[in-house]
């Protein structure tokens, strides 16, 4: 199979007046001819912030726009797209943590919900979360699962959280004293998702 795409993460996922883009998808085309302008099928839900676009050789032209959902082009092609624009955000998260981080601020509630929406992409979606927690008193450091299961006190067997409208009130909780007086690390969930 044979295709080619060019996608970017937009550094706000504010649209304004002026914005040609209407809704999520991606532009969908085949042999430089345009098939579908916002294709919602070739990346998941969680990844509808992604904008770009595929030109696969291996799509007929004279398929019609209901027919391509159920190609098994569309399936490979969703499955590898998805699997490199997973790559490259953990690629970036590890790499270039703060690149990663403003487009964690921006974006960050699609791919939470990505855990409950495409639990088969779980285990590829978890390492591009990260958290405020109580270790820090600065609201702009975050941290990751794996850094907080690391740093997890030795009998400790659960990961705890502390839900609220924002860090400062979440950092006031009452519900966090008995955790700050044993030494454990609480994560702050101040996003509405």
């Amino acid at each position: 199979m044979q295709f080619y795409t060019l996608l970017f993460i937009p550094s706000t996922g504010q649209q304004n007046m002026f914005s040609p883009r209407k809704e999520p998808g991606l532009q969908l085309y085949t042999r430089k001819v345009l098939i579908e302008d916002y294709n919602k099928d070739l990346l998941p839900e969680y990844l509808q912030f992604v904008q770009g676009v595929v030109d696969s050789e291996d799509l007929p032209l004279s398929v019609s726009r209901e027919s391509i959902q159920a190609t098994r082009v569309m399936s490979t092609l969703k499955k590898t797209i998805t699997r490199k624009v997973l790559s490259e955000l953990k690629r970036l998260a590890k790499k270039e943590r703060e690149q990663y981080l403003s487009i964690f601020e921006e974006f960050g509630s699609y791919l939470k919900q990505g855990i409950v929406m495409q639990p088969d992409d779980r285990s590829d979606i978890e390492p591009l979360l990260f958290f405020q927690t109580t270790l820090d008193d600065n609201p702009e450091n975050y941290h990751t699962l794996e850094e907080y299961v690391e740093r997890m006190q030795e009998n400790q067997d659960d990961i705890y959280y502390v839900v609220a409208d924002d860090y400062a009130s979440g950092k006031r909780s009452p519900h966090l004293d008995a955790f700050r007086q044993r030494g454990i690390e609480v994560l702050y969930f101040t996003h509405p998702v």
